[in-house]
């Protein structure tokens, strides 16, 4: 017995210490989810051009890392670097916008009525509108015979541009969505032929359930389907499902030769039981 109360006296400073730690940890984590909203939102505001609203992100970003030892560590050198982002933006917008101003100034002054309409417009194109949404620059690498995948998505906010063949850049295939039995989807597949041919679509996975009802290696000319994920999908899928879709379009070959298509993708998820 004597033996015991030391282990029964340290329990009490062990919990409290352990509640501490817990609380500690917490606080962090709050502080480093605060920390990346700000920060997201400096990048978004400088890329409108709207510099002195991304500073101001970016201080209230500071803040959180000046509270929290742990995301200081981490985070500093994102701080910096947004920080020269916002400015390299800023300085880029200032100096286009002179020299729209001074071009204009010139051809006003070679004519008897100044126009300073055209100046509001030439400014506008460099600012971006706030309401809109940041131009995608990405693009596809289009072939001249075959066709290729554009887009496949949900209707739960799963998409993937990226293919096999259609060299956009890489995004990640695992959409973070988890579908539960009862839970109903739709997905949607958007592609492009050179000559303008019929294109099919083929969607697999690694339910047998979903492959029985659509068949596998059936291409069908809809590009849209719908389904409910039962526990029949968790049993064969195991926990991760997967959607392989495949197109090709009409002619004599495909670009897999005898893999029978042009051009796949795919798009995971996870399962969870009720």
């Amino acid at each position: 017995m004597k033996n015991k109360l030391p282990q029964v006296k340290f329990m009490p400073a062990f919990l409290v210490f352990l509640v501490i730690v817990t609380l500690i940890c917490a606080n962090e984590i709050i502080k480093f989810n605060q920390f990346n909203n700000y920060l997201k939102q400096a990048v978004v505001l400088s890329a409108y051009g709207k510099s002195q609203e991304a500073q101001e992100s970016l201080r209230l970003a500071k803040e959180r890392i000046n509270t929290t030892i742990l995301v200081k560590i981490i985070k500093n050198w994102e701080i910096d670097r947004t920080e020269k982002q916002i400015n390299e933006i800023g300085q880029l917008v200032d100096e286009k916008v002179r020299r729209v101003i001074n071009e204009e100034m010139t051809t006003s002054s070679s004519t008897s009525t100044p126009t300073p309409a055209p100046i509001q417009q030439k400014l506008s194109t460099l600012i971006p509108d706030p309401t809109r949404p940041p131009e995608d620059k990405s693009s596809y690498g289009y072939d001249s015979y075959y066709p290729i995948i554009l887009s496949f998505s949900d209707n739960k906010g799963g998409l993937i541009k990226y293919s096999q063949y259609n060299q956009y850049p890489y995004g990640s295939q695992n959409t973070g969505i988890t579908l539960k039995t009862g839970d109903s989807i739709t997905w949607k597949a958007e592609a492009s032929d050179p000559k303008g041919r019929q294109i099919s679509y083929n969607l697999n996975s690694n339910s047998q359930r979903f492959n029985d009802i659509y068949g596998r290696g059936e291409y069908k000319t809809t590009s849209q389907f719908d389904y409910a994920i039962t526990e029949e999908d968790i049993k064969s899928a195991g926990d991760t499902l997967r959607m392989v879709l495949y197109i090709r379009s009409e002619k004599d070959n495909y670009r897999t030769g005898g893999g029978g298509n042009d051009d796949s993708t795919y798009l995971d998820y996870k399962l969870q039981p009720n």
